[in-house]
């Protein structure tokens, strides 16, 4: 998901929220076309961690009133 985030986003740069928490989910900030967004992606099912991070940074985010981009990698069970 970082390799997709890195080719969507300005500059392939972006901050992380927690890297080290739930790694499967990835939460970022960016910017896409010169305006600033959030992003939450994952890699495979979201675990108990990565549900946890990323309610954290959409309340986060919420605050700061940006858009708010879902990307999803899930396979099928």
């Amino acid at each position: 998901m970082r390799e997709v985030i890195a080719r969507l986003v300005d500059g392939s740069d972006f901050m992380e929220f927690k890297p080290g928490y739930g790694p499967g989910t990835v939460c970022v900030q960016a910017s896409v076309m010169g305006m600033e967004v959030n992003i939450i992606g994952n890699n495979g099912p979201i675990d108990p961690q990565g549900a946890t991070k990323a309610a954290q940074f959409y309340q986060l985010a919420d605050q700061s009133q940006k858009p708010m981009v879902f990307l999803h990698n899930t396979t099928g069970f």
